[in-house]
């Protein structure tokens, strides 16, 4: 990430911007800083500008964060999502941990008065990883917590290849967590249409009725795409 900021005036290709990321199965991963302090460094402007230019690339950006919502590129993250997936667990720190994140966000004032975070936590999936359970709580208090605050609650079941942290082979899984992974994809790929309007609405790329226009107005596709 860190060096994709230095040089980002220098990257004018997909190839140019595959030597700063690697592949994980059919995604490609730009990694974050390790280093501590120099994660700190990272800006709600650096995160924007790196995904300004990731944008030309790509349709599908997801970006894996941190718990601190209050950092500066965490802002950034929040103010140019188009959906939320929050982890938990059946357990009683695991859900609050969730609850709590979900409770900030939905209860975050701006400098102008607004609760610019209440439609993206409503609209939110929550994921409740199931590798940690205790046989004291009642899960389905949990799930109808969550439920009754976001738009989807998915329960992944514990899994011995999920518990490796490597790339997740989807044939590995066990057929129960196959399915599970499946209705969470459909569950956050269900708002795409319906919900969001893409790197377009954030300022990132054309809507298409506009490029239709500046098309027409350019008097040719080629022209058109240039601009």
């Amino acid at each position: 990430m860190r060096d994709l900021l230095h040089d980002l005036d220098r990257v004018q290709s997909s190839t140019q911007l595959s030597g700063y990321t690697h592949l994980a199965g059919r995604l490609r991963v730009l990694t974050s800083e390790q280093e501590p302090a120099l994660s700190e460094m990272f800006s709600e402007c650096d995160y924007e500008a790196v995904l300004r230019l990731l944008s030309v690339y790509h349709e599908l950006l997801l970006t894996d964060c941190g718990t601190g919502l209050v950092h500066s590129a965490m802002q950034g993250t929040l103010r140019h999502a188009d959906a939320l997936v929050v982890v938990g667990a059946p357990t009683k720190d695991g859900a609050s941990r969730a609850a709590r994140t979900l409770q900030w966000l939905a209860t975050h004032q701006d400098s102008s008065g607004r609760f610019p975070y209440r439609d993206l936590v409503a609209d939110a999936v929550v994921v409740l990883s199931c590798d940690r359970a205790s046989r004291y709580v009642d899960d389905s208090v949990i799930v109808d917590y969550f439920a009754s605050r976001v738009r989807a609650v998915v329960e992944l079941p514990d899994d011995p290849h999920l518990a490796t942290g490597d790339v997740i082979d989807l044939a590995a899984l066990a057929p129960g967590t196959r399915d599970a992974v499946l209705e969470l994809a459909a569950a956050v790929a269900d708002g795409f249409q319906a919900r969001t309007c893409g790197l377009a609405s954030h300022g990132f790329r054309h809507r298409t009725s506009d490029f239709h226009t500046r098309a027409r107005a350019g008097h040719g596709g080629g022209q058109a795409g240039r601009r």
